[in-house]
Formats: C-alpha cells, sequence, structure tokens
C-alpha cells in the first residue's frame, strides 16, 4: 500500500511532466514559426509580380504563434506555482490540497497575466523580428 509521502511525490511528479510538456510545446511553437515564415519568405523569394501581398502572408502566422508561445508560457508558470504549493504543503506537513488534483485556476492572479506574458521580452523576440523581416520585405518588394 503506497503511503501518503509516496502518493504526494507521485503528484509532484505528474506536476512535472505536465510542466515539461508545456515547455516543450512552447519550444515547438517557435519552431514552427521560424519554420513557416522561412517557407513563405522562400516562396516570396521565388515569385514573379506582387512580392508585397506574399511578403504580408507571413505576418499572420508570426502572431499566431506567438499568440500559442505566451498561452503556453503562462500554463506552464501556473503550473510550476502548483507544483511549488504542493511542494511547501508537503514540508509543512499540511494536506490542503487533493492530491493529483490539476486545477491551477487559483493560481491566475499570482502569475503575470496573459497580456503580460505575451510581452514579456524572451517571448517577444522572435515573433517581433518576424514581423519585422516580413514588413522590411513587404516594403521593399513594394
Amino acid at each position: 500500500m503506497a503511503t501518503n509521502e509516496d502518493l504526494r511525490l507521485r503528484y509532484l511528479t505528474d506536476i512535472q511532466a505536465v510542466i515539461g510538456r508545456l515547455s516543450q510545446n512552447s519550444f515547438v511553437i517557435r519552431g514552427w514559426s521560424v519554420t513557416l515564415v522561412s517557407i513563405i519568405f522562400a516562396i516570396v523569394g521565388a515569385q514573379r509580380g506582387d512580392l508585397h501581398a506574399y511578403a504580408l502572408l507571413a505576418i499572420p502566422p508570426a502572431v499566431i504563434f506567438w499568440g500559442l508561445d505566451a498561452y503556453y508560457l503562462r500554463r506552464e508558470r501556473l503550473f510550476r506555482r502548483l507544483y511549488a504549493t504542493v511542494g511547501q504543503e508537503a514540508s509543512d506537513g499540511a494536506g490542503g490540497r487533493r492530491l493529483f488534483e490539476m486545477d491551477v485556476d487559483d493560481f491566475g492572479a499570482d502569475v503575470p497575466g496573459y497580456a503580460t506574458t505575451l510581452f514579456a521580452g524572451h517571448v517577444v523576440v522572435i515573433p517581433a523580428m518576424l514581423v519585422v523581416l516580413a514588413t522590411a520585405l513587404a516594403v521593399l518588394a513594394g
């Protein structure tokens, strides 16, 4: 029979697994963003005609992936807060949270909001560069 301590350790392991998946999703989103915009730039380079319109096609994917990246980062922060809370409860001997509960809504006020996360320096850098490059290409092509 598993002890309460064993169950709490398993709970922390499960939370850490969610954090790892969210972090991996954020990383993959950034990669897809750069890849898709690069493909659009390659198509622009191969096209003849209205390069301005093709260059502007790179902006929506960059913005969409930027929003997704911020979403996953905020969710990761919420789960990190849950992890810290469960760890603190374990060390204090408190058992205020039901084991294996993954509801992170209680921590919304403890982590930066979506808009703040969206404009965090390390989140905005890649999409901002992609939008600037697409805009510059559109201006030069127009």
